[in-house]
């Protein structure tokens, strides 16, 4: 009884659960855009203590710094309610998809992580590793919302194997699956690459913070060849899918995941040739979380969950009064 009132009072469409799911997207992919900027305008203790912005108060005082850093807390926050109501969708849809459970459960897990993350690396001074891993969890948690809004549109499926999840039909041959998660590695090295030039730069959060003891020239050159390598990939994986015939709308995302390549490419070389300009560094940042999107969108379309067999709604069984007012009762 109590159970069917909490799933009445907290249940939603489809089209609502999706909707939240997108709005978690934008709102992730604003907590990368915030946390780059808070990163290049120096603002990384513009609140200088966790979970309080200062030792008197959760608000931020009236700097420009501290409210650089406080608007990305208060992002943080308005995640925090999105994931909760996307779990609580899930949780409460009756049919319940397994999915969608494992998916917001790993966005509530992966939040928490998240934000105790960003308070020890607030408290230790914004160390170099701990603020990579951040940017690096920022874009996990990124990932995890882009697959359930993407589950989201997908309807019931059917559920087998060891851990009892969507079954899936690919789509293209077995070498696009592979050259798909070749992409996935490299984009990922790229990424952490990504972090140790960033913690080796000019921009450390905050001034006077410790920096990687390494060859700044050095880490950009790794970092770029690691690029160079995953366009290459990019390149010959769109060969690869116009010669085995895949679909088009899975050649478009590709397409698509390719341009985003190349415009943060461009934006790479320009970091380095203007000297680190933080709003070009920002746009970078912001390219990584778009990039990451349309990669992802791409690799799910690979496959398609098996549709579970539409359910015939129930016929109610005839009354004995009613059979017996029938013509083939009587």
């Amino acid at each position: 009884m109590g159970e069917s009132r909490a799933v009445r009072l907290f249940s939603m469409s489809a089209t609502t659960f999706r909707r939240f799911t997108l709005a978690a997207v934008v709102a992730i992919a604003g907590l990368v855009a915030t946390g780059g900027w808070v990163r290049v305008s120096e603002s990384g203790l513009g609140c200088p203590t966790w979970p309080k912005c200062t030792g008197q108060s959760v608000v931020a005082p009236g700097s420009y710094h501290s409210w650089v850093e406080f608007s990305n807390r208060c992002l943080i926050t308005l995640i925090a309610i999105l994931i909760g109501i996307i779990v609580l969708g899930a949780l409460m849809s009756r049919p319940r998809r397994r999915e969608h459970v494992a998916l917001a459960t790993g966005l509530l897990v992966g939040y928490v992580l998240e934000a105790v993350l960003g308070g020890i690396t607030v408290l230790a001074k914004l160390a170099p590793p701990l603020v990579a891993a951040h940017l690096v969890l920022a874009l996990l948690l990124l990932s995890d919302a882009v697959a359930l809004h993407w589950f989201a549109a997908k309807p019931m499926p059917v559920y087998g194997g060891r851990l009892n999840m969507p079954v899936f039909r690919p789509r293209v041959n077995a070498g696009v699956l592979r050259a798909a998660r070749v992409l996935a590695g490299l984009f990922w090295l790229n990424v952490v690459l990504g972090t140790v030039v960033t913690g080796t730069g000019p921009y450390s959060g905050n001034p006077g913070t410790p920096r990687f003891h390494l060859s700044l020239l050095g880490v950009v050159q790794a970092h770029g060849a690691s690029g160079l390598v995953l366009g290459g990939v990019a390149l010959a994986t769109l060969v690869l899918l116009r010669a085995t015939g895949a679909p088009r709308d899975i050649q478009r995302g590709m397409w698509v995941a390719t341009a985003l390549l190349a415009v943060e490419g461009a934006l790479g070389l320009s970091v380095w040739f203007t000297h680190f300009r933080a709003g070009i560094i920002e746009a970078h940042v912001i390219g990584v979380a778009i990039l990451l999107i349309a990669l992802l969108r791409y690799t799910l379309s690979l496959q398609e969950p098996v549709p579970a067999p539409a359910v015939p709604p129930a016929v109610p069984a005839m009354s004995e009064t009613a059979y017996a007012a029938s013509p083939s009762g009587s």
